[in-house]
């Protein structure tokens, strides 16, 4: 939180920033992108492919993403990525590996959408059942 508080105190400065790396890791050429979360706050990273390449996990509902530590240049106005606040690194570490993470079933929720599924199909072959008794005519 200080960090973008202070974004002008820091601009251009080396700092240090630890965090989860989430979403996409997103390769251009010999640089790319990372963002990494501590928490609070999600910054982006630019930084080289080899340091792209020891990424494992990024973070998303099925993984924990690896907790990296970037040594870099802050800049809160970045004049070569469209005035976008971020690190450049010079530095990552993968201090901490991901790891995927398994979800228990909602038994409540199965159970609720097998009742659905089964009145589901009670209508439809109700419907299928209409459309096939033959009309009676009466005449007077």
């Amino acid at each position: 939180m200080e960090l973008i508080r202070n974004a002008e105190k820091y601009n251009g400065e080396t700092i240090t920033y630890e965090g989860e790396v989430i979403g996409d890791v997103m390769c251009r050429g010999e640089y790319g992108w990372i963002n990494v979360s501590d928490g609070e706050n999600i910054i982006g990273i630019w930084c080289k492919r080899e340091d792209l390449e020891k990424i494992k996990f990024a973070g998303s509902y099925k993984t924990k993403g690896d907790k990296v530590r970037i040594s870099g240049i802050f800049n809160s106005s970045c004049s070569q990525h469209q005035g976008e606040l971020d690190i450049h690194a010079q530095e990552l570490e993968v201090v901490e590996s991901g790891r995927e993470i398994m979800h228990p079933l909602n038994t409540e929720k199965a159970k609720l959408m097998g009742i659905l599924a089964i009145a589901a199909l009670g209508f439809f072959l109700l419907s299928l059942l209409r459309k096939t008794k033959p009309e009676k005519n009466i005449t007077t």
